[in-house]
């Protein structure tokens, strides 16, 4: 369970809040632990109870007595059921300021919701596009809209039912989607 306030983030754990704050003394005990936050993000897509714990006792400011027991907790909680709240936390850290820079509320965007979309995006990647997690994390969007689009032509040009957006096999279709010209550029068939 939590709830994201301006990057503040309310983590239930057995019945105990932490609230994970994002502060500059949080992101130096997540670096001298993890080598960086990359290395911490590293550690939450591997699921490790360990180093979620050490996220959240970083996050929450805990002293050493205070993190006795917090990997049992986190174990008992359900590491996976907390890892997307934490890499919210991680997104935080990364740019305190807010998901876009100086922009805010205006924007009508929030880190919630900006979370959100990242998620479906890696649900499309490892479902539909049928990828590996890894290959999901290290693709940028650009990519992965391409990808997104070459699978939908795939789908329209493969499909035993005609549908109005084929053509004829006498008429060579001008290339409109990046998919497209992408693959007519490989391919060397059809004009660009």
């Amino acid at each position: 369970m939590s709830k994201t306030l301006h990057g503040n983030i309310d983590l239930v754990i057995g019945g105990t809040t932490y609230q994970l704050r994002p502060t500059l003394a949080a992101v130096r005990a997540i670096e001298a632990r993890f080598g960086g936050l990359r290395g911490a993000a590293e550690t939450l897509r591997q699921v490790s109870v360990d180093g979620a714990a050490l996220i959240i006792a970083a996050g929450a400011n805990l002293t050493e007595k205070q993190t006795e027991g917090l990997a049992e907790a986190v174990w008992q909680e359900g590491v996976a059921n907390m890892t997307l709240q934490l890499k919210d936390y991680l997104g935080a850290l990364y740019n305190p300021r807010g998901w876009r820079a100086g922009k805010g509320a205006a924007d009508g965007v929030s880190a919630v919701e900006a979370g959100s979309y990242v998620d479906r995006l890696y649900a499309v990647s490892t479902g539909w596009l049928g990828w590996s997690p890894q290959v999901a994390w290290h693709t940028s969007l650009p990519e992965l809209f391409l990808a997104m689009d070459a699978k939908i032509e795939w789908a329209r040009m493969t499909s035993p039912f005609p549908s109005s957006t084929q053509s004829s096999p006498q008429s060579k279709p001008k290339p409109t989607t990046v998919a497209q010209k992408l693959r007519m550029a490989l391919t060397g068939k059809g004009s660009t």
